[in-house]
């Protein structure tokens, strides 16, 4: 699984950077998975709302895992994370998958 993660953001994923709100130095992310959340799935526009955005990142790609109040930068757009989860593997982490709110 580890191995078809890393390729997915590999292929598909977006150049980036993080400023994080507790003073550690700003990193560029090689890659970044970034999609907008569907108005279909009901639990995350409940949450975040219609216009929220899933950040995923690799957990090779941060020395620091990221959290909440967070800046993620894609392009010229910022996203203030809103939550951060760890995506594991087994027992490993293999990545954080980043919450910011939509309207």
């Amino acid at each position: 699984m580890t191995a078809a993660f890393n390729q997915a953001i590999g292929a598909l994923g977006l150049p980036a950077s993080i400023h994080y709100a507790k003073g550690q130095p700003d990193k560029a992310i090689p890659q970044v998975g970034f999609a907008s959340v569907s108005k279909t799935d009901e639990a995350l526009v409940n949450a975040y709302g219609v216009a929220a955005k899933v950040i995923t990142i690799r957990a090779g790609d941060v020395v620091t895992p990221p959290s909440k109040f967070d800046i993620i930068t894609v392009g010229v757009e910022k996203f203030t994370l809103a939550d951060a989860h760890p995506i594991h593997c087994g027992t490993a982490v293999i990545g954080w998958k980043c919450y910011s709110t939509g309207r």
